[in-house]
């Protein structure tokens, strides 16, 4: 085989003649450095076979990604991190995974194919490296000529399910050329078992991995393969246009359309007309999976239009890569600002806060966001089952407060969370000098007609520097007098709304409570005289009220309680709050 090769062939693929043609000894790292600055990645080229029992021999070679290259990217999910399997590259043995050694079976021909692997490609344990290849992965894709999809080997009727996708895609293709209705008049019945193959095709582990969602979305063309079938992915979407048209008889079983690989292609389709930010991308494609958390957010960075110059660092806390996240957030949408800081927490598992640190330095930068005053702190007892506070209420006072008759009620579901350890997380005091609010901002009414007219295009007016609604912050934040309470005993309090909350921070009567659009989160500001502001006290809770509709947008499914949130009505007070990263991150845990 090596003699047909050139010289130039021969110093490419460093290939040293051998006898045996077994693996021989050479430096223990199959990785040259990459020069960045000409945008270098390296590529796998698969050796043929003509045996299919023969040992999987490739080579890896660097390119520049701005040279005229034809290559295939493959997109697959990495399956449990064990190495099951070698593969032979530059002559040296490489453990792989199982799913991946599969691949490389089934992908090989009778000439060289030429093909970009995640895994092999970039040295994983060079974590530079490994940060400027996750950087050029979208570019990666788009270049290539085509994205080889695998599903993995052949099985659950595969072959069943690839073959009725090939024939209902050519049947569509013949009836629109003979110019038929495809409107849901022509019918595919009688085809359950068809269906439910393609349903457990749908389901594979591949469809829920979060790199995928990049490496499909980009591509200029892509193609299935599954075992030794494969088909391209036009003709799967022409299969999902058909259900979505109505042309297949699923007689109310809607498993597939409402499958990840179905939401897959509606966002390829989408993505070819339009781009979404960041926080946009981050919502439907949530419960996507990944072994490294980080790649929660730097699996779709490369889609997101707000996110060009965004860093990848492997090396990076969960924390200082919270504070980019949200630094995207705060200039475009503050109202959102508590409810999107909750929902990254959430995303990164609950990890932020291990590795959030205080900087309370005049420099540190200041996020912007947009709440209400829901209410003042009236009375204040420490959280019991009979609460002090109840027996010094006047006659006048419990008339006053329509919502008496569910005190005990708050109280009881207080106590329940408190034993279960609920409160936690979530009772924190404030932390540095910097943080404050003013009075002023945005009316819930305003927000939302404001939202609707950029949804729609109808408001041309170029984004304000700032976020909307907000006040000017102050060219320097207040030296804010204020030392909080170390004192973690929890305090339970009524508001003057009636409603019972519970905290931690040393709260005291006249305190202000302020809450949150599509947010749980709850305040406590105190006013500040001689700085004409609030000061940030800390955190509360609400149980969420009887009988009310608003709940949480942002609800975690795995929780067995809701908290309160403000209704619109009580959305007409707005308070501006300039927090710490540190603050935002506390409040919002």
């Amino acid at each position: 085989m090596t003699k047909n090769l050139s010289l130039k062939e021969r110093h490419i693929f460093n290939i040293v003649e051998s006898d045996d043609q077994r693996p021989q000894k050479r430096d223990p790292t199959l990785y040259n450095p990459l020069l960045t600055s000409s945008r270098q990645f390296r590529l796998l080229i698969l050796e043929p076979c003509i045996n299919p029992g023969e040992v999987i021999r490739c080579n890896l070679i660097s390119e520049s990604l701005d040279s005229d290259l034809h290559y295939e990217a493959v997109s697959y999910t990495w399956g449990e991190p064990v190495n099951e399997a070698e593969i032979i590259v530059n002559f040296v043995a490489l453990p792989v995974r199982k799913n991946l050694w599969e691949a490389l079976r089934h992908l090989r021909a009778t000439e060289r194919r030429t093909l970009w692997i995640d895994a092999v490609c970039i040295n994983q344990q060079n974590v530079p490296e490994r940060n400027a290849q996750v950087k050029m992965m979208r570019q990666i894709y788009e270049r290539a000529q085509k994205v080889v999809i695998w599903l993995g080997i052949q099985s659950d009727e595969s072959s069943l399910a690839f073959n009725f996708m090939k024939f209902i895609s050519s049947d569509r293709r013949k009836r629109s050329m003979k110019s038929e209705k495809l409107d849901g008049t022509t019918k595919y019945v009688g085809l359950q078992e068809e269906l439910e193959a393609v349903r457990k095709l749908c389901q594979r582990p591949y469809w829920q991995r979060l790199w995928i969602v990049q490496e499909v979305v980009v591509s200029q063309e892509a193609e299935l393969y599954c075992g030794k079938d494969h088909m391209p992915w036009d003709d799967f979407s022409v299969f999902q246009k058909c259900l979505e048209d109505g042309d297949i008889e699923l007689d109310g079983d809607d498993r597939i359309q409402k499958s990840s690989a179905f939401n897959l292609d509606q966002y390829r389709v989408y993505n070819r007309t339009d781009y979404s930010n960041l926080i946009e991308l981050l919502e439907p494609f949530s419960s996507s999976l990944c072994f490294e958390v980080r790649d929660k957010i730097y699996g779709l960075v490369g889609l997101a239009r707000d996110a060009t110059d965004f860093r990848i660092d492997y090396s990076r806390s969960l924390y200082d890569i919270f504070i980019d996240v949200m630094g995207l957030q705060d200039k475009e949408d503050c109202a959102l600002l508590m409810a999107c800081s909750q929902f990254i927490q959430r995303l990164l598992k609950e990890e932020v806060g291990k590795s959030a640190h205080e900087n309370s330095h005049s420099l540190e930068r200041l996020f912007g966001a947009l709440g209400y005053e829901t209410g003042i702190v009236k009375m204040i007892s420490e959280l019991d089952s009979e609460p002090t506070m109840f027996q010094t209420i006047s006659t006048e006072e419990k008339l006053f407060m329509p919502l008496c008759e569910d005190w005990r009620r708050d109280i009881e579901l207080l106590l329940q969370w408190e034993r279960n350890g609920r409160f936690a997380k979530r009772m924190h005091v404030a932390s540095g000098k910097l943080s404050h609010a003013v009075t002023g901002g945005m009316t819930f009414k305003e927000y939302k007609r404001l939202r609707i007219s950029k949804s729609q295009g109808r408001d041309r007016t170029p984004m304000k520097p700032v976020p909307w609604g907000q006040l000017n912050q102050p060219i320097s934040s207040p030296d804010l007098v204020f030392t909080p309470s170390e004192d973690k005993i929890l305090q339970c309090f009524i508001d003057s709304r009636g409603y019972v909350g519970v905290a931690s921070c040393g709260i005291r009567t006249s305190d202000t409570i302020c809450q949150f659009s599509a947010s749980d989160v709850v305040a406590i500001l105190r006013w500040q005289e001689v700085h004409s502001c609030y000061s940030l006290v800390g955190s509360a809770v609400f149980p969420i009220r009887r009988n009310e509709a608003d709940t949480p947008v942002l609800k975690d499914p795995n929780e067995t309680f809701q908290f309160s949130v403000p209704t619109a009505e009580e959305c007409v007070k707005p308070i501006s709050l300039w927090l710490t990263a540190y603050n935002l991150q506390r409040l919002t845990q």
